[in-house]
């Protein structure tokens, strides 16, 4: 896409994307901190090669001490799920 944008002369604005751990953040506060429902289609188990799941528990726990979270336990327990088979 940058290829054609540059043969067409636009200039995109400078992107910046949330890392790994942020965006899984977020899609466990919007899952179930904001709609109370449960993470579809991912665990932690698909995802923890790549993302460090200790630096959103860290955050996590950080939230909780503030009496951000109401739902802390359950993203907490989401977390810290281990396949089991």
């Amino acid at each position: 896409m940058s290829e054609l944008m540059d043969k067409w002369g636009l200039e995109a604005p400078i992107c910046i994307c949330a890392s790994y751990e942020r965006a899984v953040f977020d899609m466990l506060y919007n899952h179930i901190e904001l709609s109370n429902q449960v993470v579809p289609n991912v665990q932690p188990s698909d995802i923890d090669d790549a993302v460090d799941l200790s630096r959103i528990l860290g955050w996590v726990k950080e939230w909780e001490q503030s009496d951000l979270l109401k739902h802390g336990p359950a993203i907490r327990a989401w977390l810290e799920t281990k396949r089991s088979w």
